[in-house]
């Protein structure tokens, strides 16, 4: 009974020490200061609706700057016939090729814009474009009438899911689609007001079919041609203006990216 008592005893004292160790706290800290890239800065394009997959547009058509378009696809309707009605044809799918990939494989992509913000100012945008008449290249009647179509948006952010995207911004003021009237500004996609899309890269493309696996989803095709074709772009080629056999038309297309409030 004795030996009993003494283990007890023994056994509440070292359950005692251990009550009685303390610890040490310590607080440090970290810190930063973000600086602008600089006005001659450049960006990489990534794909639309994914966030760091970086692709080289074929031709690629960018500006620089903190607020900057990474990518604005050129529209190639190709060899299309003459004729006295109105009709409409849609865009060759533009092309790109995976930046890390060796074999440099050029794949299809719907048309698309992208802008990017890195300011650092939580300020607005709006980018608008002035769409200038067809004129064949040496000189020609340019067609009056003639113009471009822009339709089946979709719309993704870097940073942003779909839903906050669409909240914070505007695409063909509120249009299913938008004409490029001939030598009138029109504007394509906005921030909302009091919304801002810095640090992030937001695409528009135009192809209600597009998806990050498979980019020229919903393509058209034309008879004895190989080529892909966009429904999200048209040409609306009019009867009634005046063509030249074997010409070819370019229409330049002035786009405006600006700083909003």
């Amino acid at each position: 009974m004795k030996k009993l008592v003494t283990g007890m005893l023994l056994t509440t004292a070292i359950l005692g020490a251990a009550f009685e160790a303390s610890a040490a706290t310590v607080e440090t800290q970290g810190d930063v200061i973000f600086k602008t890239q600089g006005d001659t800065s450049t960006g990489e394009v990534t794909k639309p609706e994914t966030e760091d997959e970086i692709i080289v547009p074929e031709i690629p058509n960018g500006s620089k700057g903190t607020l900057r378009v990474n990518h604005i696809s050129d529209y190639h309707f190709g060899e299309i016939e003459i004729k006295s009605d109105s009709y409409t044809v849609d865009a060759l799918m533009d092309r790109y090729v995976d930046k890390d990939d060796a074999t440099n494989t050029k794949k299809d992509i719907s048309h698309y814009i992208q802008v990017e913000d890195v300011r650092g100012e939580q300020k607005g945008w709006t980018l608008s474009v002035k769409a200038n008449p067809f004129t064949p290249e040496g000189g020609g009647k340019a067609l009056e009438q003639t113009y471009i179509e822009l339709t089946q948006a979709k719309l993704s952010n870097t940073r942003m899911s779909g839903t906050d995207i669409a909240g914070a911004v505007n695409v063909f003021d509120g249009a299913a689609s938008k004409n490029l009237t001939l030598g009138q500004s029109v504007e394509i996609m906005s921030t909302k007001a009091g919304k801002n899309t810095d640090s992030s890269k937001t695409s528009l493309v135009f192809n209600e079919s597009y998806t990050e696996a498979n980019p020229a989803a919903g393509a058209t095709s034309r008879e004895g041609e190989t080529g892909q074709y966009n429904p999200g772009v048209k040409l609306h080629a009019i009867g009634t203006d005046e063509k030249l056999v074997g010409k070819t038309y370019v229409a330049k297309l002035e786009w405006t990216l600006a700083d909003g409030i």
